[in-house]
């Protein structure tokens, strides 16, 4: 469960003004003297702070596109629209200046928001975004900016050390607010070259992690429901390997932590996972993905017996039944390495087990549980109690499981029914015998080398005897079957 986000105001006080004689070369003068500015510096903190890695975390989350719960008093993305005025203005500009820092596409967390002026030592003071102020800069209340900001964006800004000092500096002419600066101070862990840079690999990871498991969705679109549901679970076993170490160790925070599901899709074989990992990719890209027919997937967590605890996958395929996918134990050396726990199905049992629940007491417990013989190797299956409370165990629930594995029955695309399955463009007897060897399951014939496509003679949208029959009478010229398909000329 994500952590709830507390909204904690911060403290704004002014530590010093400076009044300084400077001059614009680039603005209009008022009253056609040479506009003078002063400088204000003042400071803001906070006393306390949400953790940045959790915020990251969320940041993550949402880069995802990860269902996140609402967590603002306010709702989300609602506290810029109660500001009005000046501090509206400077809202809107630096929301998507926030942005690019979050995503990595700016470093530095120096800002400038207002309109460019030349000091009186003939520094020229950029902005990154035109703003034209249009009341006195004492009334400017950056306290309400950067908590509308904090309270909207507190992912985009996981970076930001709230608890240390950032100064503001406001420029100002005849009263008259012009340019706001801000240098916003950045938590040690997500430093850059100094305080007031950002590293951007952290982000930038996460975000081409997103990109190349949305190209996974994208490679495998056209392919049917179970082959795309097979592909991704190969697909998961080739990028990743297990972490044992991390598994051992306890290093890992089951149920909360996106890194799990950005190390699956980073193109880093350096970065493996744990069992979490595996089964949230197989979910992340079912969620990504459009199926010809109702396709659901759901993550389960539980404890393997003799094994611990862990997460899979269950799977509702078209004929509305569950089946178990293991994308753990599906990986190279595993037990399932072969497929057996991949659309798997098994008979309900009951036992007595001992559980502890989330308030740390124990207990015996009868549960239900699914054992599944791969090889000469028993895997047996418990759900958690968080699992249960949550689906439930009726008779309707998603965790009871067909009893039988599921039967794949490839969907063929039927084209123009010319017989002629060795693709040679001629009809003959050789065409029958690749075809009869086909139904037959040749080793060698299974994997493209008979075009089925054009196979299915008497038009009843299948492959099977009955069209090798009519083509047997086909080529030896019965009285009747002339023609391909039947009926055609």
């Amino acid at each position: 469960m994500h952590k709830r986000l507390s909204i904690l105001f911060g403290t704004f006080l002014v530590s010093t003004m400076m009044i300084l004689p400077v001059f614009a070369s680039d603005a209009d003068p008022p009253d056609g003297a040479d506009t003078v500015f002063v400088s204000e510096t003042v400071t803001y903190s906070q006393e306390a702070a949400e953790d940045n890695n959790d915020l990251f975390a969320g940041y993550v989350r949402r880069l995802f596109g990860l269902d996140q719960a609402a967590v603002f008093s306010t709702g989300t993305h609602t506290a810029g629209s109660t500001l009005s005025g000046d501090e509206k203005l400077a809202y809107d500009a630096l929301v998507p200046i926030i942005k690019n820092i979050a995503s990595g596409e700016r470093i530095s967390t120096e800002v400038a928001v207002g309109s460019q002026i030349t000091d009186s030592n003939g520094i020229i003071h950029k902005v990154d975004a035109e703003v034209t102020y249009t009341e006195a800069s004492s009334g400017f209340d950056y306290g309400v900016v950067f908590d509308a900001l904090r309270t909207d964006f507190p992912y985009e800004m996981y970076w930001h050390d709230k608890t240390t000092a950032s100064n503001i500096i406001l420029w100002s002419s005849s009263s008259k607010l012009y340019l706001v600066e801000i240098q916003f101070q950045v938590a040690d862990n997500y430093q850059g070259d100094d305080e007031f840079t950002v590293d951007t690999s952290k982000a930038q990871t996460a975000a081409e992690a997103v990109d190349n498991a949305i190209g996974i969705v994208h490679e495998f679109a056209a392919l049917d429901d179970y082959s795309k549901l097979k592909a991704y679970n190969d697909r998961i076993c080739e990028l990743v390997t297990y972490d044992t170490a991390a598994a051992e160790s306890g290093n890992f925070a089951q149920n909360d932590d996106p890194w799990q599901l950005v190390s699956v899709f980073d193109d880093d074989n350096d970065t493996n996972v744990v069992c979490e990992g595996y089964s949230k990719a197989f979910q992340y890209l079912c969620d990504m993905s459009t199926f010809k027919n109702d396709i659901q997937c759901y993550l389960a967590t539980g404890t393997l017996l003799g094994g611990g605890g862990h997460m899979w996958n269950i799977v509702t395929m078209e004929d509305e039944n569950n089946y178990i996918v293991d994308v753990t134990n599906s990986d190279s050396g595993t037990v399932g390495q072969n497929g057996g726990l991949f659309l798997a199905g098994a008979a309900k049992q009951t036992g007595t087990f001992g559980v502890t629940d989330s308030n740390g007491v124990s207990s015996q417990e009868e549960l239900g549980f699914y054992a599944f013989t791969v090889g000469n190797t028993t895997v047996t299956f418990i759900y958690d109690i968080d699992t249960t409370a949550l689906w439930g165990t009726d008779e309707g629930s998603i965790l009871n499981l067909a009893e039988t594995d599921y039967v794949y029955t490839p969907t063929i695309d039927f084209v123009d029914p010319t017989g002629d399955a060795n693709c040679d463009g001629r009809t003959n007897s050789i065409d029958l015998i690749y075809f009869q060897r086909y139904l037959a399951n040749w080793e060698g014939y299974l994997d493209g080398k008979v075009d089925v496509t054009v196979l299915d003679l008497n038009g009843d949208s299948k492959a099977n005897a009955d069209d090798a029959m009519y083509l047997a009478r086909h080529i030896a010229k019965w009285i009747g079957y002339d023609s391909l398909p039947c009926g055609s000329t």
